[in-house]
């Protein structure tokens, strides 16, 4: 977003992935391919480079790749790739950021969820009027290997990237210089990241789902509110909850053993994939 040939208005608009996201297609934000495209009506958009969509769902739908494809034919695609046992705890820390019950998580324990995915597959156990139940799927986003595939079918001859979010976190600048040559820019060009959507823990409290739908309500349609809101801190004012407890040692081993097991396909398709730069099972 920072670097000058890149425009960035909104990281995930949701136009090309709207329905992967929401069950309910009254909750998509852009009705209309019209709509979408105002958010690239200004100068500083028609000028830069490229126009980044960073809609992260995109990636489990073949079809959001192809109505991209119809819209701008010379686009590149970049998925970036995280360990998917940290993906999988990362997603549901997510989830405990909200006291809306409709998008928290039903338990603060990773594995207390984890054991519902069975359930879930069936179109149970998800929280009480949830309407993105691709979110509290975390084995369903994070098997690689069953989407992956389909994306690279799906791109065809198109430019395609394929990155490692560790690589980012541990070596930026090796990072960047991958996606400098990729996208044919300066990598001198790109800065340093920086934490800005940092993982918060909101106490579940009716003070707390009182004040999370007040701001929601105000900020549904006005971006500055929104972002003014965001410089305000509001989510991290309501973090003031007892942080969930880590596992004990030995329980957090048994807990990783299982989860590596379901993902071991996983992992070897990752291995496969980025050679240079392996995933693996990380330590509790």
């Amino acid at each position: 977003r920072k670097h000058g040939q890149i425009y960035c208005e909104k990281k995930e608009p949701r136009f090309f992935d709207a329905h992967v996201f929401h069950d309910d297609p009254a909750f998509h934000s852009y009705k209309t391919l019209d709509h979408y495209l105002s958010l690239f009506d200004n100068i500083n958009a028609q000028n830069a480079l490229y126009r980044l969509d960073a809609s992260t769902f995109v990636m489990y739908d073949a079809a959001a790749i192809q109505n991209i494809l119809d819209i701008s034919p010379d686009s590149r695609f970049i998925v970036m790739l995280r360990d998917p046992i940290e993906a999988s705890r990362s997603m549901h820390k997510q989830r405990l950021r909200y006291s809306d019950k409709k998008m928290r998580e039903v338990s603060d324990d990773f594995m207390t969820c984890w054991n519902l995915l069975q359930a879930r597959s069936k179109g149970e156990s998800f929280p009480v009027g949830c309407r993105n139940r691709i979110l509290f799927q975390y084995d369903v986003l994070y098997h690689y290997e069953r989407h992956i595939p389909k994306v690279v079918a799906a791109v065809g001859e198109n430019p395609f990237l394929i990155l490692n979010y560790q690589e980012l976190r541990s070596s930026p600048e090796i990072f960047f210089q991958k996606l400098a040559y990729f996208l044919e820019l300066d990598p001198r060009e790109f800065s340093a990241p920086q934490e800005v959507n940092v993982s918060t823990y909101v106490d579940n409290t009716l003070r707390n789902r009182m004040r999370q739908n007040l701001f929601r309500l105000l900020a549904r349609n006005t971006q500055s509110l929104r972002r003014a809101l965001g410089l305000v801190g509001y989510k991290v004012k309501m973090a003031k909850g007892n942080q969930p407890q880590m596992a004990h040692p030995s329980q957090g081993k048994i807990q990783l053993d299982a989860l590596t097991r379901e993902f071991s396909d996983t992992y070897h398709y990752l291995n496969t994939l980025l050679k240079d730069s392996q995933i693996k099972p990380n330590d509790p």
